[in-house]
């Protein structure tokens, strides 16, 4: 399916890909607000940046196993209430859930090793996320916003970005891994409830560091 295909078509009721389908393109069926539920295929290798933007309808989607990665902006300002990334995903690439305000529940599988900058900004109603053993890399801003009350991060986490977690008044409670060497720029700034910080052991005090809240 190529580019832009189906863009802002706003009478399509119900999507049925074949099994046959091996790639949507970029903002393939951006704007198909009336569809309320996906299913992508096993057969489908590839989406395009942007393939599911803007779909304020779409309520529920099951991605497919032959999927590796999700691509920048793929279900951007969506009306998705839970998502189950499966096995074969290792990558959620920049604001792939940017703005989903009604996302409630993130499976995150056991071989995710990176989530991209502003991932899940603006997911206010996402009150919890566990974070699997595997995840190396959380991006700049990936949680702004997010509804989350605690967190608790991987003990292989790596990297983790510039305000990856700032301006989430329901933040209370934040774990950081012994992994981490030093803390980013504005990493939990403007969360007024946060009550209870633990840093890690390691932290180089050569490297910068940041508030931890404003």
């Amino acid at each position: 399916i190529g580019s832009e295909a189906f863009k802002d078509d706003l009478n399509i009721a119900a999507l049925n890909l074949p099994t046959t389908l091996t790639s949507i393109g970029d903002s393939a069926f951006s704007g198909a607000k009336t569809v309320k539920s996906l299913v992508i295929p096993d057969s489908v290798v590839r989406l395009g940046e942007s393939a599911f933007s803007g779909m304020s309808g779409l309520k529920s989607v099951k991605l497919g196993a032959g999927l590796t990665e999700l691509p920048k902006s793929v279900f951007s300002n969506s009306g998705l209430e839970t998502i189950d990334i499966p096995k074969g995903i290792r990558r959620i690439g920049s604001k792939a859930f940017e703005g989903n305000a009604n996302l409630a529940q993130v499976l995150l599988n056991e071989n995710i090793v990176s989530i991209g900058a502003e991932a899940f900004i603006g997911t206010t109603s996402l009150l919890n996320i566990q974070f699997p053993v595997s995840l190396k890399d959380i991006g700049d801003y990936a949680f702004e916003r997010s509804g989350m009350t605690s967190v608790v991060l991987p003990i292989d986490l790596q990297t983790l970005g510039n305000g990856a977690f700032r301006n989430s008044p329901s933040l209370k409670s934040f774990v950081m891994n012994d992994s981490l060497k030093i803390i980013a720029d504005e990493l939990l700034s403007s969360n007024p409830n946060l009550s209870t910080v633990v840093l890690p052991k390691n932290l180089r005090s050569e490297e910068h560091t940041s508030e931890l809240q404003s």
